[in-house]
């Protein structure tokens, strides 16, 4: 099996090998610009020998072979430069992994989107979104709406059994697909792909379509050509000049139904270069050989169906805005429209392709934006070999084991194990620093990872599935006039109202040191009448506490279990192992800690 020290050797060789690649690029670079310049300077002088010293047909002969050579050399050298902006590219993408895997959050880009709801049950008290985020670490959309959808998936309120084994199987696919991914990623970012919205393209397609206007006008000047050619051959055959009628009815049929056409030519050209970017990313994704992954291709079925291929609509665009620029030059203009109804025609076929792309646009870009969520939840994966896909249970249950943070880089992070089951109320017991809001976190971001379908940090980890809540990183509000301590009561009472909702899906919850905006004796009755409220309510959690009389609890109630993080003393110092164990904690280190410096400590016996 492959391991995460191999992915850091494969990208680390990968960001030398493209760098020896561009330093040869460059170099090629700046010698064709100088041969450029020689080039120039060396036919204009050609042409100036020619044109003073020399016969008409030299002057010819060298600027030709002028323009030729310098032409070959311009193409050459935008090749070399497309190269190197090829590699710069693969380079920041290896980068990017590189820092992904050892957590450096300033060398991983950050997308600022738009705000999403202030009480979300969880996405605050997780970093779910935002920065030194999840959403950071495993974002690698060059598109805002292919962001978006992997912010959604990661914000799940409510999850669903098929949508996740669904996303797992696209997955699974793409992992070992790390070409695909990372081309993908390449062509995108050449292309520049930016949001679509209020792009000319979008405003376009948005816009009121004229097709049956141009389609009516389109009509009647196709009837009225045959009918001027057939009045003009009986002028010639002797009879009145009645095709000078005709031919102003066609003219002034034409004049005042421009309208309809001249801006949709000024535009043409734009559609067709915005068009273009995309099409160069769908394009791809339409000729890739899928056949070592049959799900992602019926994935991708919308690209290469019959006849309606982003390519094939591409071509046709580019073949309309070709012709439409033939009609940009007044003469020509004339021209062909005296004999044929030819801005009309292609205005038709213009507005066609609108009425068909409308259709098939956004379906394109909606399984674009989907597929670059799932291949940031892939590359995820494939950065980290050692972590596993969950499975699915039909019970209320939790079954972790190895499970840690993905913030926390791989070799110092600490592995714990634990399981849930029922109705059960689980306690933390631990000093501050001892790793009780870190465990709460780690299962709630894991949980976060199970429903979005990606893999998660553990070595083994099978739930059900839950609606998840937590309140952990309270933040009290100035402006609102919230103090701490009544955000604290909101958010519990919040919680409460969930468990006491009738839903098929139980809610799992993450309390962190709860009431601790209060003393020390109303915190004590306010968390045992809490656990006391919710323990036989339609859910299960974690709720750490620094109270050690809240154990008693175990006691009291069949549904509570005790845990604890465990402390040690070494050179007067405290030291903590991030374990969690079973059980009450048996350690009064503190005081220990307490007496060791002067301070007055009276035990109780």
């Amino acid at each position: 099996m492959e391991t995460r020290e191999d992915r850091i050797k494969e990208l680390e060789t990968g960001i030398q090998k493209f760098n020896l690649k561009l330093a040869r690029l460059e170099k090629r670079s700046r010698k064709f610009g100088f041969s450029r310049l020689i080039i120039f300077f060396s036919g204009l002088s050609l042409f100036l020998i020619s044109f003073f010293f020399l016969t008409q047909i030299f002057v010819w002969i060298s600027l030709v072979i002028t323009v030729i050579v310098f032409g070959i050399a311009t193409g050459i050298h935008n090749k070399i430069d497309e190269g190197i902006k090829k590699c710069k590219i693969w380079i920041a993408i290896k980068k990017e992994n590189l820092a992904r895997i050892n957590i450096e959050w300033q060398n991983i880009p950050e997308r600022v989107l738009p705000d999403i709801e202030k009480d979300h049950p969880f996405n605050f008290d997780l970093n779910i979104t935002g920065k030194n985020s999840l959403h950071q670490l495993l974002d690698t959309s060059t598109s805002v709406e292919g962001s978006m959808k992997l912010r959604d998936w990661l914000l799940t309120k409510i999850p669903s059994e098929e949508t996740i084994l669904k996303r797992q199987n696209l997955i699974k696919e793409l992992i070992p697909l790390h070409h695909f991914r990372n081309r993908l990623i390449l062509n995108s970012n050449l292309s520049s792909v930016k949001k679509l919205e209020g792009t000319k393209l979008n405003d376009w397609l948005e816009s009121k379509s004229s097709l049956k206007e141009i389609k009516t006008i389109l009509i009647i000047l196709s009837f009225l050509i045959p009918v001027n050619i057939f009045l003009f051959i009986l002028f010639l055959a002797g009879m009145p000049a009645y095709w000078n009628i005709g031919l102003l009815v066609y003219l002034g049929t034409y004049w005042f139904n421009n309208k309809h056409i001249s801006e949709l030519f000024e535009i043409s050209l734009d559609i067709e270069t915005e068009f273009g970017r995309f099409s160069k990313i769908l394009e791809f994704l339409e000729k890739y050989n899928y056949s070592k992954a049959p799900t992602v291709k019926e994935f991708c079925k919308s690209f290469f169906e019959k006849e309606k291929t982003p390519s094939s609509y591409f071509k046709k665009l580019k073949r309309i805005s070709t012709a439409i620029s033939f009609q940009k030059n007044p003469l020509t203009m004339v021209i062909l429209n005296i004999v044929f109804p030819y801005d009309f025609l292609f205005a038709f076929k213009l507005e066609k392709i609108k009425t068909e792309l409308k259709e098939l646009l956004p379906k394109w870009l909606e399984t674009f934006y989907n597929l670059e969520a799932l291949i940031s939840l892939s590359n995820f994966a494939y950065l980290n070999p050692e972590y596993t896909f969950p499975v699915i249970l039909k019970e209320k249950k939790l079954v972790a084991e190895n499970i840690v943070h993905p913030f926390i880089p791989y070799k110092i992070s600490i592995a714990n194990n634990f399981s849930a089951s029922g109705n059960e109320v689980t306690i933390i017991i631990g000093l501050n620093m001892s790793g009780k809001s870190t465990f709460l976190k780690t299962l709630g971001i894991n949980i976060v990872l199970y429903f979005a379908g990606s893999v998660v940090c553990a070595k083994r980890f099978e739930a059900g599935l839950f609606r998840l809540y937590t309140c952990i990183n309270i933040i009290d509000s100035v402006t609102d006039g919230i103090s701490y301590f009544y955000a604290e009561v909101k958010r519990l009472k919040n919680l409460l109202n969930e468990l006491k909702k009738e839903n098929s899906l139980p809610v799992f919850y993450l309390l962190d040191e709860i009431f601790r905006g209060t003393n020390n004796l109303e915190r004590l009755i306010g968390s045992r009448s809490y656990i006391k409220a919710i323990s036989g309510l339609n859910g299960t959690g974690l709720i750490s506490t620094h109270d050690l009389e809240l154990i008693k609890l175990e006691d009291e109630i069949n549904s509570v279990k005790n845990y604890h993080f465990k402390e040690d003393i070494s050179d007067g110092r405290m030291i903590f192992d991030y374990k969690l164990r079973e059980g009450p904690s048996p350690t009064t280190n503190a005081l220990k800690i307490m007496e060791k410096e002067g301070l007055p400590v009276e035990r109780r016996e």
